[in-house]
C-alpha cells in the first residue's frame, strides 16, 4: 500500500509542477493549490503510518499534524468548487477552517483529561470520533453542493457558454466521486462497528480495521484523482496549459457530457464555407419549396435535396439549431399549421393536420401541444379572442371624437 501511495505522491508532485508552469497561473492557481493539498496530505500520511521515529518522540506531533491537514479536506474541497463555479465560497463555508483547530483542542483535552476514553480505540468509541462527523456533514455538504451545480449547469445552457460549461460538469462529476467516495467509507464504517456487536461475520475485510479503511480511501482517491489531474490539465475549459487542438484526451473529456452539449463541440468539424452553404441550401428548401409539407420526407430523402450527405445534414441541423431532424421539419410543420389556424375557420383539424405535412391526426395533435402548449383547436380559439379584442378597442378609437 505505502509503495503504491509513493509512486501516486511523486506523480502527484508532477502535477502540481506542472500547475505552476502553465500559462495562467492566476487562473490555475485554486487546481494547483488542490494538487499541492493531495502532496502534502498523503506524504503526511505515509510519514506518519511508518513512526519514524523510534523513542516515540515526535511521532505523536507527525500524527497531529496529518489529522489536522485531513480534516482541511472539506474547506479545500470546497474552495476548489466554488473557484470551478467562478463565485466567492459563502462566508458560512469558511467556518470548515476551522474543523481542524476544533478537533486538535478535543484531542488535547481528551488526551490530559480522559486518558481511558482516548487510548480506548475508535473501535470501542467511534460516537465520541470528531472526524466522522466531519465525514458526514462533508457528505451534507456535498449533497447540497449537486444541486447549485445543476442550478449552473441550466443556467449556463440558456446562455450557450460552451466552455465554462464544459468546466461546470467537470466540477458537478468531481462532487459524485467525493460523494461516492465519503459514502462507501461511512457505508464501511457502519458495517464493521455493527459487525461484531449485533452478528458477526468472520471475514477479515468485513472486520473494522484502520488499515482497510485507508486501503479503500487512498486507492480510490490515488485512482481518481490521477485521471482527473491528467485530463484536467490537458483540458483548457478546467485548466489553462498549451495543448493541441481537439486532443486525444479533449474527446476523453468530452465523453462525460450529455449528447447535446457533445453536438455543440462538433460545430468546429465543419469550415465557415459549409456552414455558410448548408445554411443558404436548406433556408431555400424550407422557406421558398416548402419541402417539409411532404408526408414522405425523411432524412435520406432531404439529404438528396438539399446535396449534403445525410451524416453531414444530422450533425447540422444538431447542432445548429439544438434540434434532431424529427425535430426540425416538425417545428417548420407547426408554424405552417398555426398560419393555417388563423387564416381559415372553416378548415378541419384534420385537414389543417394534413395539408401541414402530418400523416397522422393525433400525431398532429401532440406535437402542436409540445411547441405550443395548446391544443389547435385553444390555439384558433385564443387567436380569435385576441383578434375580436382588437378589433373593438380599433373600432372604440375611431369613434371618439
Amino acid at each position: 500500500m505505502h509503495q503504491v501511495l509513493i509512486i501516486y505522491i511523486i506523480l502527484q508532485s508532477l502535477l502540481f509542477f506542472a500547475a505552476l508552469i502553465a500559462d495562467s497561473k492566476k487562473e490555475n492557481r485554486p487546481l494547483a493549490f488542490y494538487f499541492f493539498y493531495l502532496f502534502v496530505f498523503h506524504t503526511l500520511f505515509v510519514v506518519c503510518s511508518n513512526d519514524p521515529f523510534p523513542d516515540g518522540s515526535y511521532n505523536n506531533l507527525i500524527r497531529t499534524g496529518y489529522e489536522f491537514v485531513a480534516l482541511c479536506n472539506t474547506a479545500v474541497v470546497f474552495s476548489f468548487l466554488y473557484s470551478i463555479l467562478n463565485k466567492p465560497m459563502p462566508r458560512a463555508l469558511h467556518l470548515l477552517w476551522l474543523l481542524p483547530f476544533l478537533h486538535i483542542t478535543m484531542d488535547y483535552l481528551t488526551r490530559i483529561h480522559m486518558t481511558r476514553l482516548y487510548f480506548a480505540g475508535f473501535y470501542n468509541n467511534w460516537y465520541l470520533s470528531f472526524p466522522l462527523y466531519v465525514k458526514m456533514l462533508f457528505a451534507g455538504l456535498l449533497i447540497w453542493q449537486i444541486k447549485i451545480f445543476r442550478k449552473e449547469i441550466r443556467k449556463t445552457n440558456a446562455s450557450q457558454e460552451h466552455l465554462h460549461l464544459l468546466k461546470l460538469y467537470w466540477g458537478k462529476y468531481f462532487v459524485y466521486f467525493h460523494l461516492a467516495l465519503s459514502a462507501l467509507l461511512l457505508v464501511y464504517l457502519a458495517f464493521t462497528l455493527i459487525n461484531g456487536r449485533l452478528f458477526h461475520v468472520d471475514i477479515p475485510v468485513l472486520t473494522y480495521s484502520p488499515d482497510y479503511y485507508n486501503l479503500i480511501n487512498r486507492g480510490c482517491t490515488a485512482f481518481f484523482m490521477l485521471v482527473f489531474g491528467y485530463l484536467a490539465l490537458r483540458n483548457p475549459s478546467v485548466f489553462s496549459i498549451r495543448s493541441p487542438h481537439r486532443p486525444l484526451e479533449q474527446k476523453m473529456v468530452e465523453i462525460i457530457l450529455p449528447e447535446e452539449e457533445r453536438n455543440q463541440q462538433k460545430k468546429s468539424e465543419f469550415t465557415d464555407e459549409q456552414l455558410a452553404q448548408y445554411s443558404q441550401v436548406l433556408d431555400k428548401l424550407m422557406e421558398e419549396n416548402n419541402v417539409y409539407l411532404d408526408h414522405d420526407l425523411s432524412l435520406n430523402k432531404l439529404s438528396g435535396l438539399s446535396q449534403i450527405p445525410s451524416r453531414h445534414l444530422s450533425q447540422y441541423i444538431n447542432t445548429t439549431f439544438n434540434k434532431n431532424y424529427k425535430e426540425y421539419i416538425n417545428g417548420y410543420r407547426i408554424m405552417h399549421a398555426q398560419e393555417l389556424l388563423m387564416k381559415d375557420d372553416s378548415l378541419t383539424i384534420y385537414s389543417i393536420a394534413v395539408d401541414s405535412g402530418f400523416n397522422a391526426e393525433s400525431t398532429f395533435y401532440q406535437i402542436f401541444k409540445q411547441h405550443t402548449g395548446l391544443t389547435p383547436k385553444q390555439y384558433q380559439d385564443k387567436f380569435r379572442a385576441e383578434t375580436d379584442v382588437s378589433c373593438c378597442m380599433l373600432k372604440g378609437y375611431t369613434e371618439i371624437p
